[in-house]
């Protein structure tokens, strides 16, 4: 294969021609690319040369620019850093304020320094219409030690009021509501009541202790107790279901939701036979319970159903 290159014409034995050490550069190989290279540089450095020239007349020739105060950019950032830092605080105070709602329904804290007799526990109880469609309110009652351990501790009522006394016990008050005219064999397969309880308690932590058993309610400690997780209600909230036996109908069921003001704790109970038990049902019962709860606080309780006797 034939080189075209100019070296490839060189005569052999011929030299490589000498260069001296002067300024001027080697005569570049006849190559077409490497000449518009040259060329490129060439126009390059006359445009540099150019502009050299024409520069020093543009910047003789440029008008004054008019005087503007400079801009205090650090001024600027200074004034701007308090400002969106303020603005991250009261964001971050909204979410945590949002937070603490979301995890914790109803006030944050309950006063405990009122005397025993300025709480209104029968404010606190369930409406009907709180409760599920066709349930009225049956009775509406409240007990010292001595009466309700004459219902929890019939076998022993002295020895069941002492053990009240000792748990720092005060009062309770239990709204309760049921079909009307007895007639819950008409519904066996649904809700056959729902009970409402606020006791109070002489301090917070006799009341958080009796949150952690059986929250004052009407509940035979003997049958099985199965707990359940719900929604931080006020204080310290539980929930629980109880199974017991009856006689020619079969498995009954309660299941509770029980919350905790301060020294008060409160229960909401719904009773029935097997496949009637509702958690959703009670935790709902117990949010409508705490609202109301909130409004006696609050000294704005909404009005109390009609007594029994007084509605016929």
């Amino acid at each position: 294969m034939t080189d075209p290159s100019p070296w490839s014409r060189r005569e052999r034995g011929q030299k490589e021609p000498a260069w001296d050490d002067s300024d001027a550069a080697p005569p570049p190989p006849e190559d077409p690319a490497r000449d518009a290279g040259g060329d490129l540089a060439a126009s390059l450095a006359d445009a540099q040369s150019k502009r050299a020239e024409v520069t020093p007349l543009l910047t003789q020739a440029a008008p004054d620019e008019p005087h503007h105060p400079a801009v205090a950019t650090g001024s600027s950032n200074a004034f701007l850093i308090p400002l969106i830092g303020g603005m991250l605080l009261i964001i971050g105070a909204v979410v945590v304020g949002l937070l603490a709602y979301l995890d914790n329904d109803g006030g944050d804290s309950y006063p405990s320094n009122r005397g025993d007799d300025e709480y209104d526990l029968a404010s606190m109880a369930l409406r009907t219409i709180d409760v599920p469609a066709g349930l009225t309110l049956a009775t509406t009652l409240t007990f010292d030690n001595a009466e309700w351990s004459e219902i929890v501790g019939a076998d022993d009522p002295e020895l069941k009021k002492t053990q009240l006394d000792s748990q720092k016990r005060i009062r309770n008050q239990l709204a309760f509501f049921t079909w009307p005219d007895n007639t819950t064999t008409e519904h066996l397969g649904r809700t056959l009541s729902v009970t409402s309880q606020s006791t109070l308690f002489e301090t917070d932590d006799s009341a958080a202790a009796e949150t952690n058993r059986l929250c004052g309610l009407l509940i035979n400690e003997a049958d099985p107790l199965v707990e359940f997780e719900v929604p931080k209600l006020a204080d310290q909230s539980v929930g629980f279901t109880v199974t017991s036996n009856q006689q020619g109908i079969g498995k009954s069921y309660e299941v509770a939701v029980c919350f905790r003001t301060g020294r008060i704790v409160h229960g909401v109970v719904q009773s029935g036979l097997d496949g009637t038990a509702d958690i959703a049902l009670v935790v709902r019962m117990a949010r409508r319970m705490l609202a109301h709860v909130d409004e006696t606080f609050a000294g704005k309780p909404v009005p109390l159903d009609p007594a029994p006797e007084d509605a016929g």
